[in-house]
């Protein structure tokens, strides 16, 4: 569920993006970033996975927090 005001962001997400799943990681600093973008037709959804070195681990849908059930669940395809 896309609301309008990331339309904008979802729209060039899904520019810049192929159709489908892009898995990306890398590492800034002191965490690991796992970034997956899923794009359907014009729209695309950006997650992100961030483990830190100190073992905490926090999950975002279009830079929201949200839980790992989320991520697990809508994540992949």
């Amino acid at each position: 569920q896309v609301n309008s005001e990331n339309n904008g962001y979802s729209n060039e997400l899904a520019k810049k993006y192929l159709q489908g799943l892009t898995e990306e990681t890398y590492t800034e600093g002191s965490k690991t970033i796992v970034k997956r973008v899923i794009v359907e037709g014009e729209v695309g959804i950006e997650y992100k996975k961030i483990i830190h070195n100190w073992g905490g681990v926090y999950y975002f849908k279009n830079g929201t927090p949200v839980n790992h059930f989320v991520w697990q669940k809508e994540a992949i395809q």
